[in-house]
């Protein structure tokens, strides 16, 4: 009851053909021709060979048990083993959809950000542009303000001057014309007050009078004093219009740079806001990427794991199944095999087969002739005996190659060497007495 035959043995048929119990009735006849050239003492050949098939029995069913114990450890191990590794795999599936959704999120994530960096870089940019602009425009509005300033400064100095000039009793033309030609060089002054200046200076030269009396011999005196007036209230008004234009200019002017320092403010907080918030969303990509690459080689790790440990429980499936298929087969045979010992054992327990071997059997105890012919007895049932145990393990031989049975071979083994041997000698001292 082994797991290995000989070379080109294989196992014994069914005992449930009609060869299977040909072959029991011929092995028992062997079994009776062998025992009806044996001496019979108190224990006979056909007990021996009973004796024999049943510790056979015996020895079957104990190895049939223990290769079953054996096999249920098997078993066990085959069920913790897919148990274990089925667990493993559903926890790696479960860590890899885990770790693939992750990096799924990490990936938006990332794609987010770098959308929000792009878009901030090009607000910076755009704002940076805004400031050089608005800073270039201020610059020039600041130049064309000092600029006009000093023209209208110097534009009033002139006119207080002339103004000044005029309005004396003891100021002489020269020096009046003198003022009156500064504020016509001037180009703040509109041009039809630059005419009447001129006008104004083109008109005859007049001595001052030394006595008011003179004036009415002297009625030039008179006019100049008159147009003189016209002048001045001219000047005044020029005055007063630059003063005005002035001031609202100044204003102006305080409140472009007010609003320009206010822009720029705003531009400068917005650049440094972004250029902060791309500091940090970039730290944040970075780190996000990162964790994103330690996640995928952590997911590439687990489905290479999970590979393994589900080529693994592949190759223990096909072993404890293939194991599973040889055992049902072992132990199939090993019955099969156990119910053709004890069909054996029947038939040879059989009144039949029984009788017939008591009845070719020869009784020593009949025996009538003297000592010659005890020994001639003896030497003819020896060489009868042994040829007829030959035949009976030839047979049995025989028998278990044609139906590739091991049991009948280690029966063809026991029987020409085990039972024999102790009839051989329980004959022997019978003739011995």
């Amino acid at each position: 009851l082994g797991n290995s035959l000989p070379s080109g043995w294989s196992r014994a048929p069914l005992l449930g053909t009609p060869s299977a119990m040909k072959f029991v009735v011929r092995s028992g006849a062997a079994l009776l021709g062998l025992l009806g050239v044996a001496e019979c003492a108190a224990v006979t050949p056909i007990a021996k060979v009973l004796e024999l098939m049943k510790e056979m029995e015996a020895k079957g069913v104990a190895e049939k048990e223990a290769e079953a114990v054996r096999f249920s450890a098997f078993d066990q191990w085959c069920s913790d083993q897919k148990r274990i590794k089925t667990e493993e795999i559903a926890e790696g599936t479960e860590k890899i959809e885990m770790l693939a959704a992750k990096i799924e999120k990490a990936a938006a994530e990332i794609a987010s950000l770098t959308d929000r960096i792009e878009e901030l870089d090009e607000d910076v940019g755009r704002w940076e542009k805004d400031t050089k602009a608005a800073t270039e425009v201020r610059e020039k509005e600041a130049a064309d303000y000092m600029a006009t300033s000093v023209d209208f400064g110097e534009s009033l100095d002139a006119l207080d001057g002339a103004i000044l000039v005029l309005k004396k009793k003891s100021a002489n033309l020269p020096q009046a014309q003198e003022a009156l030609l500064q504020v016509s060089s001037l180009k703040m002054v509109p041009e039809s007050s630059k005419k009447a200046l001129l006008a104004f200076l083109q008109q005859p030269a007049v001595e001052e009078m030394p006595d008011e009396m003179l004036s009415y011999e002297a009625p030039e005196a008179h006019g100049y004093e008159f147009q003189s007036g016209g002048v001045v209230d001219m000047l005044e008004k020029l005055k007063d219009q630059f003063a005005k234009q002035k001031y609202d200019m100044d204003r102006e002017e305080l409140t472009a740079k007010n609003a320009y320092e206010m822009m720029a403010q705003q531009l400068a907080d917005n650049i440094e806001n972004a250029k902060h918030e791309i500091s940090k969303k970039t730290a944040l990509r970075a780190q996000t990427q990162e964790a994103k690459a330690d996640m995928e080689g952590e997911k590439a790790q687990t489905e290479a794991d999970r590979a393994e440990d589900q080529k693994y429980l592949d190759e223990t499936t096909a072993l404890c199944t293939q194991k599973t298929e040889d055992f049902n087969s072992r132990q199939k045979l090993r019955s099969e095999e156990l119910d053709a010992i004890r069909q054996a054992i029947d038939i040879i327990s059989s009144n039949a087969v029984s009788g017939s071997g008591e009845k070719h059997l020869p009784q020593l105890l009949q025996v009538r002739k003297g000592a010659a012919s005890l020994a001639q007895l003896r030497s003819g049932a020896q060489a009868e005996q042994i040829l007829i145990q030959s035949k009976v393990a030839g047979f049995l031989a025989d028998q278990a190659k044609r139906y590739s049975s091991r049991v009948l071979l280690l029966a063809s083994q026991r029987v020409a060497a085990d039972p024999f041997v102790k009839v051989k000698k329980m004959i022997k001292d019978l003739i011995s007495q």
